[in-house]
């Protein structure tokens, strides 16, 4: 069994050492970039469906639901149009 133990660490090892999430754990952004508009909105909440569509709820406009390919989710500053609205 400590055999078993030890492969297993061995293969989680391999496979995050290759700069490789094995679990996603960053759920929050302020701010969404839309490559539409040029311009970057505060996010208050945002959904993640199957697939690329992604829902977001921007302060002062309401619910988006745009593809994640328009669109970028952004923490801190933008890389883009480097400022936030």
């Amino acid at each position: 069994m400590k055999k078993l133990l030890g492969i297993f660490a061995v293969l989680g090892l391999l496979l995050t050492s290759c700069n490789y999430d094995l679990i996603d754990t960053h759920y929050e952004y302020h701010y969404c970039h839309l490559y539409e508009t040029g311009k970057c909105y505060k996010v208050i909440s945002w959904t993640d469906y199957e697939g690329e569509q992604i829902q977001v709820n921007l302060e002062g406009y309401g619910y988006v639901l745009t593809s994640s390919v328009n669109c970028m989710l952004i923490t801190d500053k933008c890389p883009i149009c480097d400022h936030n609205e």
